[in-house]
Order: structure tokens, then C-alpha cells, then sequence
């Protein structure tokens, strides 16, 4: 019996097909898992709109405190060096600012077409006032009688102006003060029993008038006629214009009275005395000057 021979065994070695199919699957097991995909995000819900805040309310405005009078205002007043409104453009040297001056003065505070005026109560019947500026944050109700700290500062227009720091209101006058535009004369009848410049009574009296030219220095007055044909025969200070100081006036040009050349005017004057030789009498006039809107600049009829 013939037998057959025996395989030797041998160590075969795989084939490149079948490694290189395993090195493929080892590779695809290395790479990282793909991420799942997120659902796609809602679109956010439109909440309803809330209101806008309230606006926060202004701060109120500092209200101006009372002066302390106590019993007897004029004695307050006096105690404080407190000066009239005018006086105080009278006696400018006294209060200005670039000396490092200050003082106080009173009045009838107004508001009119060109900013606050302080108006004068003790003479010119209201036509006398200065323009005066006070801090914006206070609350005013004009008019009103206040005393102001402050002194005077140079402008443009007008020329001075007094700058308070300090405000305080005074009680309502017992007669209030008619409000009129300033340095204007008023407008009132011509009284009967007037008398020309020329036959004035040194005892004083209401005078009839025309103005012939307003004099360059405050402290001259101004020249005064029977009429406008005639020569000066007077000279005539008003309320408020009081003598200068050496050649130093202590008014400005916008702080004359405004009366107008050639026109007839009335006034109150005080007792005079007779002029020297050679020069003319000086009236001095207790009153504003008026006008009467049916006079003519003819003299009124003499007296019977």
C-alpha cells in the first residue's frame, strides 16, 4: 500500500489584499464621531413693549426769601445802608465792581421790553429806574418791592447795569406805583393857574415850557422858554438830576430824561432864589415833567 506524502507545514503569510482591507477599517475606526446636528433655533418670542419711565420732575426754582423787616421797613432798611434805586446811579462810585465794591438798594422790581429795571419809589413817579440782572434759577413774581446786593458792572447797552447776588422782596406798597417807560415824561392835563418861566414865583408854582437844548453835563440842567420861538430865560433841573461832581458826572447819556427839543412841557418846581447878574435863574422841579396831548407849544392862555 502506497502512502501518500505528507504537506510539510508552513507559516503562510497573508495575503496584500486582505491586509490592506484591515489597515482600511483601522483607519476608519481613528476618526472622530460625527457630531450629531443641532435643531435649528426657534425664533424668539416678541415680548410686549414696556413703557417708557416717567420723566423725573425739575427741580424747583429757589423762591426769594423774605427781607426782615420786622415792624418798621425804613428803619430795616436804613440799618442795612440800603440806598433807593436811583441813588444808587447817583452815587455810582460807591458801588462798582472792579474796586471790589457792593452794597445794597431797594425798589419796585419790573420786567419790561429790555430786561428787569429796578424803579426808584421815592422820586420821578416811576420814570427813574436802572436796569439790574439777578440769577435766572429764581422765582419772581413781578413786579414786586425787593432789595438787591450787588454793585454796578460797565456794559455796552445799556452803559451800567447793577448785578445782584442776593434778592430779597419787601412788602406790597400800601399805594402801588404806576409802571411807566423810564425817563419818559407823563401824560397828564395841564392844570389851570400855570405860570410861564419867566413870571415864575419864587415861591415856586407849576410852570409851563419849552425846551430849547438839553445841557452836555447832567448837573446843568436843561435851558428853558416861554416858547419856541423865544430865548433860553431858565434853566431847569429835574427829579434825579443832581449837580456833578467837579466835571464827573455820575449819569450816563441813556440815563437823561427823554423830552424833546421844542416841545411844551409842565412841571412842579421848588422855591428859588434870584440869579446873580448876568445869569439865568435854576428851577428845580419837585415833579416829573408831563405833557398834555391837546397843548400846543403856543403859551397857554395868561392867567385872569
Amino acid at each position: 500500500m502506497s502512502c501518500a506524502p505528507k504537506r510539510e507545514r508552513t507559516n503562510a503569510k497573508p495575503s496584500c489584499a486582505f491586509a490592506a482591507l484591515c489597515g482600511l477599517v483601522l483607519a476608519c475606526g481613528n476618526e472622530p464621531a460625527a457630531k450629531p446636528e443641532s435643531p435649528p433655533a426657534s425664533s424668539p418670542v416678541s415680548q410686549p413693549s414696556k413703557p417708557d419711565p416717567a420723566p423725573e420732575p425739575l427741580p424747583k426754582r429757589p423762591e426769594v426769601e423774605a427781607f426782615p423787616a420786622g415792624n418798621d421797613e425804613a428803619q430795616a432798611l436804613q440799618a442795612i445802608h440800603s440806598l433807593p434805586a436811583w441813588s444808587a446811579a447817583l452815587e455810582r462810585y460807591r458801588f462798582l465792581a472792579r474796586r471790589g465794591q457792593s452794597g445794597s438798594i431797594h425798589g419796585l422790581l419790573v420786567e419790561t421790553e429790555s430786561g428787569l429795571r429796578l424803579v426808584d419809589e421815592t422820586i420821578g413817579q416811576g420814570a427813574l429806574s436802572i436796569p439790574v440782572s439777578v440769577d435766572a434759577a429764581l422765582e419772581l413774581s413781578l413786579p414786586m418791592r425787593a432789595v438787591l446786593w450787588g454793585a454796578w458792572h460797565p456794559e455796552t447797552e445799556p452803559r451800567w447795569r447793577w448785578r445782584a447776588t442776593r434778592v430779597e422782596s419787601l412788602s406790597p406798597a400800601k399805594t402801588p406805583l404806576a409802571l411807566v417807560p423810564a425817563f419818559e415824561p407823563l401824560e397828564a392835563p395841564m392844570p389851570d393857574g400855570i405860570s410861564l418861566p419867566s413870571e415864575a414865583s419864587r415861591r415856586g408854582g407849576t410852570i409851563s415850557f419849552v425846551v430849547k437844548k438839553r445841557s452836555d453835563r447832567v448837573g446843568d440842567g436843561w435851558l428853558i422858554a416861554d416858547d419856541s420861538k423865544g430865548k433860553a430865560v431858565a434853566r431847569l433841573l429835574l427829579p434825579g438830576e443832581a449837580d456833578s461832581y467837579g466835571d464827573q458826572s455820575q449819569l450816563a447819556s441813556d440815563e437823561r430824561w427823554k423830552l424833546r427839543k421844542n416841545t411844551r412841557y409842565w412841571a412842579k418846581i421848588r422855591s428859588f432864589r434870584p440869579p446873580s447878574p448876568g445869569e439865568l435863574p435854576v428851577f428845580r422841579a419837585r415833579s416829573g415833567p408831563h405833557w398834555d396831548r391837546t397843548a400846543t407849544n403856543a403859551p397857554p392862555a395868561p392867567k385872569q
